[in-house]
C-alpha cells in the first residue's frame, strides 16, 4: 500500500505561507506575516480534519466531429463524507467490470470505495477526468466496430482530504468481443451439385422428394406407395389373360447445399483513404472494411444455415485450419465467434495457394480485392469446378485531405482494383457489392438475381 502524500496544491500553499511569514518578519510587514500564518494554519487544519469531496462532472474534451459521441459519462451516487487517513488505509482498491453492450454503446462499472480522482481513457477518444465520490460510476462509449475492442483504462488517485492523495494507479478493463450483426437475406445462390440424402433443395438425382421426375413401370425395389393407380388404370391392359402392368411416380431427391464462406481479413481499410498508409487514426464512428466483411459473412451464414444447408468458414489471412461445414444454431454461434476474432495480422501476406475447399461446395469469397491474391484464388476455385461468388466489401471512399501525389496513388490502386473486378466478371464469376454494415438491401437484390441463374 503506497503512503499518503500532500498534493501539489497543499505543498504550494505551504511554501507560499512560509515565504510570506519570513518576508513579513524581515521587512517588518506584519500584514504579510499574518497572511503567511493564516496560509500555514489552513494547511495544518486540512491535514488534521477529514475532508469532504464534491462530485464533479467529468471534463470531456472529445471532438464530436472526429469521434462522434462523448468519450465517457458518469452517473454518480450522492456524496458521502471522506474517511480519515487511518480509515482510508483500510479501503479496498477500486475495481472495474464490463456491464454489457446495447446498440453499439458499451458500458463499464467503476466501483470506488472512497473519494477518488480519475482519468478515463478509451482508444480513439480523448480522456475524461473527474473528482468522484464513493459509489458505483457508470462509464460508457459508443463504437460501430466489431471484433475485439479495447475498453476502459482508468488512472486514479485516492483522496483522503482536500490536500492529501495516494497513488497514482491504473485499472484496465478486459477487452470486449463484439460479434457482427446478422442482416436478413432471403433467396441465395446454390452450388451446381447438391449433397446429402435430405435437405431443403430439389436435386437432379432420383429419390424421395416432392417434385415429379417421370413415370416408369414398376420395378423390384420400388415402394408400393409410389404406385400411381390412375396411370396404371389408364395404361393397363383390358385383356384378362395378361397381367396388369403397374406404373410408379418417380421424384427428384431432396438434398442440402454445402457453402464455404472465405473471409479475406488480410487488410482492414477505412473509408478515408488518407488513413490507409497510417497517416491518420481510424475513428470509432466510421465502419471499416473488416466490419462490413464480418457482417456480410455472418448474414450469409445465418441465411444458409436457416434453410438447412451446411456452412464452413476459411480465412485467407491465417494458416489455421478452416471451420468445417456444419449446420444448426450452435454451429452458427461458433462461426460468429470466429468472425469476431478474425483480424489483419501485420502486413497483408502474399497468397501462394488457395485454401482447399470441399468438393461440390459453393464458394463465397468476401474481400476488398485490393490485391491479386483474392482474385487469383477465386479463379483457381472456378477452374476446379466450384461455383464462386465474390462479395466486394470495400466501403464507400472519401479522398478528402489527400495531397496530389496521394491522389494519384489512390487512383492507380482503385483502377487496378476495377480491372480485377472486370476480369472476374468476364470469366463468369459474379461480383456483388456490399458497401455498408448497416444494410444489405443492394447486396440482397443481387444475390436474389443470382439465385435464379442456374449453376
Amino acid at each position: 500500500m503506497s503512503a499518503w502524500y500532500t498534493t501539489g496544491r497543499g505543498a504550494s500553499l505551504t511554501l507560499v505561507g512560509l515565504a510570506a511569514a519570513v518576508l513579513g518578519v524581515v521587512l517588518a510587514r506584519w500584514d504579510l506575516a499574518t497572511l503567511g500564518a493564516l496560509a500555514l494554519a489552513v494547511v495544518l487544519a486540512a491535514r488534521a480534519l477529514p475532508g469532504r469531496t464534491v462530485p464533479l462532472a467529468p471534463t470531456t474534451t472529445a471532438d464530436p466531429a472526429r469521434t462522434g459521441d462523448a468519450a465517457a459519462h458518469t452517473d454518480v451516487e450522492a456524496p458521502t463524507a471522506a474517511a480519515a487517513d487511518a480509515d482510508a488505509d483500510r479501503r479496498p482498491a477500486p475495481t472495474i467490470t464490463l456491464g454489457g453492450s446495447t446498440g453499439g454503446r458499451h458500458v463499464g462499472l467503476l466501483r470506488l470505495p472512497g473519494p477518488t480522482r480519475v482519468r478515463v481513457t478509451v482508444a480513439g477518444y480523448r480522456p475524461a477526468a473527474a473528482l468522484l465520490a464513493p459509489g458505483e460510476v457508470r462509464l460508457s462509449f459508443r463504437s460501430v466496430h466489431t471484433g475485439v475492442l479495447p475498453t476502459f483504462r482508468v488512472d486514479y488517485a485516492e483522496v483522503a482530504s482536500g490536500l492529501r492523495e495516494r497513488g497514482p494507479a491504473t485499472l484496465k478493463a478486459p477487452p470486449l468481443i463484439v460479434q457482427p450483426r446478422v442482416l436478413p437475406l432471403d433467396e441465395l445462390p446454390l452450388p451446381g451439385q447438391l449433397l446429402g440424402l435430405t435437405g431443403e433443395h430439389t436435386s437432379r438425382r432420383r429419390g424421395e422428394g416432392e417434385d415429379l421426375r417421370d413415370i416408369a413401370t414398376y420395378a423390384p425395389g420400388d415402394r408400393l406407395r409410389s404406385i400411381d393407380w390412375r396411370v396404371t388404370a389408364r395404361r393397363g391392359t383390358t385383356d384378362p389373360r395378361l397381367p396388369t402392368q403397374l406404373y410408379v411416380r418417380r421424384t427428384h431427391a431432396m438434398a442440402e447445399a454445402v457453402v464455404m464462406l472465405v473471409l479475406d481479413s488480410r487488410d482492414d481499410v477505412s473509408p478515408d483513404i488518407s488513413s490507409w498508409a497510417g497517416g491518420t487514426e481510424t475513428v470509432p464512428h466510421k465502419v471499416t472494411s473488416i466490419d462490413v466483411a464480418r457482417t456480410a459473412v455472418a448474414s450469409l451464414a445465418s441465411a444458409y444455415i436457416g434453410q438447412g444447408d451446411r456452412v464452413g468458414l476459411a480465412d485467407l489471412a491465417t494458416r489455421r485450419r478452416a471451420v468445417t461445414p456444419g449446420a444448426g444454431p450452435r454451429h452458427l454461434a461458433r462461426l460468429r465467434f470466429a468472425l469476431a476474432l478474425a483480424k489483419p495480422e501485420g502486413e497483408p501476406a502474399r497468397l501462394f495457394r488457395a485454401p482447399q475447399i470441399t468438393s461440390g461446395a459453393l464458394v463465397v469469397l468476401v474481400s476488398t480485392l485490393l490485391d491479386d491474391g483474392a482474385a487469383s484464388a477465386a479463379a483457381d476455385w472456378a477452374a476446379l469446378g466450384h461455383r464462386v461468388v465474390v462479395i466486394d466489401v470495400l466501403p464507400e471512399l472519401s479522398m478528402r485531405g489527400l495531397t496530389k501525389p496521394e491522389m494519384v496513388a489512390a487512383r492507380v490502386v482503385l483502377a487496378e482494383r476495377e480491372t480485377r473486378v472486370s476480369v472476374l466478371e468476364r470469366s463468369g464469376i459474379p461480383v456483388v457489392a456490399w458497401r455498408r454494415a448497416s444494410t444489405s438491401t443492394g447486396a440482397a437484390e443481387q444475390l436474389r438475381a443470382l439465385s435464379r441463374v442456374p449453376a
